[in-house]
């Protein structure tokens, strides 16, 4: 089997038999996620309220731990008892 992989929709992941032969979608909804052999991780995540865009995604896992950092598009997320968007700022030296 292979996975297609697209930054563009992290609403559905795609299988295909290795074959080339039947595909099949799911949604955040339907698997808890997927993941690449020693590369990238993804996992159904629903989106905080207070986002811009609601409901179930598949997260980029960038790191597991006490607390877990996320990626979704262009936004980082930390879940210690929930998740949370991070702001980000710049630093200024001097």
């Amino acid at each position: 089997m292979s996975i297609e992989y697209s930054n563009k929709d992290a609403r559905q992941c795609v299988v295909q038999r290795k074959d080339g032969g039947e595909t099949t979608t799911y949604t955040p909804r339907e698997i808890r996620g997927y993941g690449f052999n020693g590369n990238k991780q993804f996992v159904s995540k629903n989106l905080p309220v207070d986002s811009s865009r609601n409901g179930a995604v598949f997260m980029e896992v960038l790191m597991r731990g006490q607390a877990s950092l996320y990626r979704y598009g262009d936004l980082f997320y930390i879940e210690k008892d929930k998740l949370y968007v991070l702001e980000m700022g710049t630093v200024k030296d001097g």
